[in-house]
Order: structure tokens, then sequence, then C-alpha cells
């Protein structure tokens, strides 16, 4: 069996380290690794360059932005086709309180995490009458809360 990627112990030490903090420096992660500060950087442009390390970013503090209720809704519909998934991928995007999308297997077709500053309605459809969400038998809505 051929291996294309090889990380060894010291490499997921560095990962896990940026996973906590992204900012670190070649300087900090080669002295908890026990390495020089450039052969450090080196595995991380290695790791980046194998595509082990995706892209760097921030992580928001909700509370901070005044978000401080996280939800989770559950989508189920009856309509699986292109068309369908095409204004649902649109009508999502245009909530930025929207910050995760997943497809998901069972009973319910897909989960979105958003922040919120007080509680989305409960079970049921949301703004009734409006094009969103979009038109499909047997869609239904339905979210939990946790602030």
């Amino acid at each position: 069996m051929h291996y294309s990627l090889i990380v060894d112990q010291i490499d997921r030490e560095i990962l896990h380290m940026l996973q906590a903090d992204g900012t670190l420096t070649g300087a900090e992660l080669g002295e908890a690794v026990g390495l020089a500060p450039t052969s450090a950087w080196r595995r991380v442009q290695k790791l980046q360059q194998q595509g082990v390390i995706e892209r760097r970013v921030a992580l928001l503090d909700p509370e901070s932005l005044n978000l401080g209720v996280t939800a989770l809704v559950e989508v189920r519909t009856g309509d699986h086709s292109a068309a369908w998934l095409d204004r649902f991928t649109s009508g999502i995007a245009e909530f930025p309180e929207i910050v995760a999308a997943w497809r998901t297997s069972g009973e319910v077709d897909y989960m979105l995490r958003a922040w919120t500053e007080t509680t989305p309605p409960g079970p049921g459809p949301v703004n009734p009458g409006s094009p969103w969400p979009p038109p499909g038998p047997n869609s239904t809505w339905r979210s939990r809360c946790r602030s």
C-alpha cells in the first residue's frame, strides 16, 4: 500500500497546537516540539502544500457580537431535486445568521447552525406566505436553541 502523505508525531503535535492557536510562530512551535524555528516552519509549509492544513481562520465569539443564542435548525424536504437545492442554497446564503449547513441522512435532510440575538420561532414554517423557505412537498422546519 502506498501512502502519499506521512504525518509523524511531531507533525501531529504541530497540528494540535495550530488548531488551538493558528497564529503561533515557527519559533513558538519549534520550542514546543523540540525543533529549530526554521525546521518547525518548514513542516507547517509542507503540511499546507499537502493540503493537511487547508487554511487559517479566525474563530469568532458569538456573545461578543451579541449573538448569544445558537440554534440548530432541522430541515426536512420531500423535494430532492437540483432546482430545490439551488433555491435552498441561495436562500440560506442570504442569512448571515446561518454559519454552517450540513446534508444529513435519516429523518432530517439538512441541519443548519445559526447564531441569533433572540430565540427563533419554534416548530413550523418560518415566515409563512414568503418565498422562503423554498416551497416543496412535505418541507418542514424545526429549531432547537441553546443560549
